[in-house]
């Protein structure tokens, strides 16, 4: 190896070997156009590899190439708050060959760094160990307050749900992702860590005696009781019930057709015996009229979810069923039975009845069979109350009147 002949290249770091026997280190400063430059004993044994590796000279090359890369010439190598500030500054950038960013999106991915940054400003992502450790007890500690859409602060400290804690953990490794990728730092710290979901909040489902409750109105005429008993009793999304058409219920295979679900992708939902009890006289083929179009259609379906919500509300309370549950221990706000409580009560008592539960996937357009087993824990709720009655799998007895079966 000659004296002065460059031995190593690599992500704009050149090693050369001076005439004293010693190693010198290179770093182009991008910004100023120039080197820094520093001398060392000794050279790594592999000067064949094209990544940084662990001795000093490298240890010195990567920090001094971080701080040029962020713009700083004294910080320390990945200082969380250089860090932060550099993201979020490119992160408000035109965005050329992508769909830009919601300002919504933004703010909340600022609120959240900005907040590492405040809760730990010695954090330095160069050191995996402690930045793992750091970043970990702050999405572990993180509390939110609540604020209306004035402003207003209604409460603070307010625990966080694992959804929402995954959420604002997805926003830190989008950075540390982009700052690995900008070769800011040598490695993710945080790549394999994540939020448990085990401990996360029951969704309010109805009993079944409420459901009873509601089916027992039997208001074949109101479209709100016909969207209501829909989702109760195929477990269809909000916008599916309201999407479904009398072309869409399969009479002679027992089947209701989703055109287009969630992720535009369709299904078969079974048809159970009590829904098309109510829906055959009113458009199934024996009915005196057969009907075409959305089976339910109305002022209330218009696209305005605050008109749907009330009109939800008022039903139940024609049901003598109170929508308001009570404070959330976790949220610390009020739980509610909405219209996507019916898919999770449909859910649970479709498991209650021995459904299977891979085909209670297909049918209710899951991905993860996961998602299909958060409702285990309503159908032990369900098999308690359906215990005595004897249920077939999957034949829900939803309907007050079947098989001598009362409304209390």
């Amino acid at each position: 190896m000659r004296s002065g002949e460059t031995v190593l290249r690599y992500n704009r770091i050149n090693i050369r070997r001076l005439p004293s026997g010693r190693f010198q280190y290179r770093v182009r400063d991008p910004n100023a156009a120039r080197y820094e430059a520093a001398t060392f004993e000794r050279l790594p044994e592999d000067v064949k590899r094209d990544k940084p590796g662990t001795s000093a000279g490298d240890r010195w090359a990567t920090a001094q190439l971080a701080r040029f890369r962020l713009g700083l010439a004294t910080a320390e190598p990945a200082a969380i708050e250089a860090v932060v500030g550099a993201y979020l500054q490119q992160l408000g950038s035109s965005r050329p060959k992508a769909r830009p960013l919601s300002q919504v999106y933004i703010a909340e991915v600022r609120r959240t760094l900005e907040g590492l940054a405040i809760t730990c400003p010695a954090l330095d992502l160069n050191r995996p160990a402690e930045a793992k450790r750091l970043i970990r007890a702050w999405i572990f500690d993180l509390k939110a307050v609540g604020v209306t859409k004035s402003g207003q602060v209604l409460r603070r400290n307010l625990e966080l749900g694992p959804v929402t804690r995954a959420r604002y953990l997805t926003h830190v490794k989008a950075m540390i992702g982009w700052a690995v990728a900008e070769g800011v730092i040598g490695r993710n710290p945080i790549g394999n860590l994540s939020v448990p979901q085990n401990d996360r909040d029951l969704e309010p489902v109805f009993t079944l005696m409420q459901v009873r409750a509601v089916f027992a109105l039997h208001r074949t005429d109101d479209p709100v009781w016909l969207w209501a008993v829909i989702m109760l009793a195929a477990g269809l999304r909000r916008s599916e019930a309201i999407g479904l058409t009398w072309a869409d219920v399969l009479w002679s295979q027992s089947l209701l057709r989703v055109q287009k679900g969630k992720g535009s992708a369709a299904r078969l939902v079974p048809l159970q015996m009590d829904l098309r009890s109510i829906l055959g006289p009113i458009g199934g083929p024996d009915a005196k009229r057969p009907r075409v179009g959305p089976i339910v259609a109305g002022d209330d379906f218009s696209g305005n979810r605050k008109h749907e919500w009330t009109a939800f509300r008022r039903l139940l309370r024609m049901a003598d069923i109170d929508p308001d549950l009570g404070i959330n221990k976790i949220t610390g706000r009020m739980d509610r039975l909405h219209p996507h409580s019916c898919r999770h009560t449909y859910g649970g008592l479709m498991l209650a009845s021995g459904y299977d539960s891979m085909l209670l996937r297909h049918a209710m357009g899951h991905r993860q069979a996961d998602t299909t087993g958060d409702y285990s824990e309503s159908a032990t709720m369900f098999r308690a109350e359906i215990s005595d009655e004897g249920w077939e799998p999957g034949d829900l007895m939803l309907c007050p009147d079947r098989d001598s079966v009362a409304v209390k």
